[in-house]
């Protein structure tokens, strides 16, 4: 009900921003992707080049299993925003494609202008137990200097150490968790 209210005012305020982006919105969540990214077309360049629209054009193209289109609309709204957001769904973006180096490094690049982000952290710390226990280890113990109560970094972290057969310093944070 709402996409519909939404396009026939649309039809009546076809310059309105707010309803416009509501459109989009509302086409994406309903699974309409196509149509989506057919309206965000019609955006005029200037417009359609910002990073916002860009951002939500790489989720959009996300959702349609469309990752490639995803990154280069992604990377774009990342390179004038340097967003969190964007950062992560571009790390997770690369690590589902099976690229963790990749995934990685532009995590790691990410770091050098933003080095205390804290959800960028997290995802690294999550991201490096693939390859790099004692890396994760230490970006855990960074997160808990922060956040010593979060419970998340304390159960992961806990988890860490068991599987590196470190069982009584995992015992401690099992117990704080």
């Amino acid at each position: 009900k709402a996409l519909a209210v939404s396009t026939e005012e649309l039809k009546k305020s076809p310059k309105d921003k707010v309803l416009f982006g509501t459109q989009v919105q509302l086409l994406a969540e309903n699974g309409k992707n196509d149509e989506a990214l057919k309206l965000l077309a019609t955006l005029p360049a200037e417009e359609a080049g910002k990073a916002d629209v860009q951002f939500i054009k790489g989720r959009i193209l996300l959702a349609a299993a469309k990752p490639k289109e995803a990154l280069v609309a992604l990377t774009e709204s990342y390179q004038q925003s340097q967003s969190t957001m964007a950062a992560l769904m571009i790390a997770d973006t690369y690590e589902r494609a099976g690229d963790l180096t990749k995934a990685q490094q532009f995590v790691e690049q990410h770091f050098t202008t933003k080095p205390n982000d804290g959800p960028l952290q997290l995802f690294y710390a999550n991201l490096m137990l693939k390859s790099d226990k004692n890396k994760s280890i230490e970006m855990f113990n960074q997160l808990l200097v922060k956040e010593p109560d979060n419970v998340a970094v304390l159960n992961n972290l806990a988890w860490t150490l068991l599987d590196s057969n470190k069982l009584a310093e995992a015992t401690q944070y099992i117990e704080r968790a």
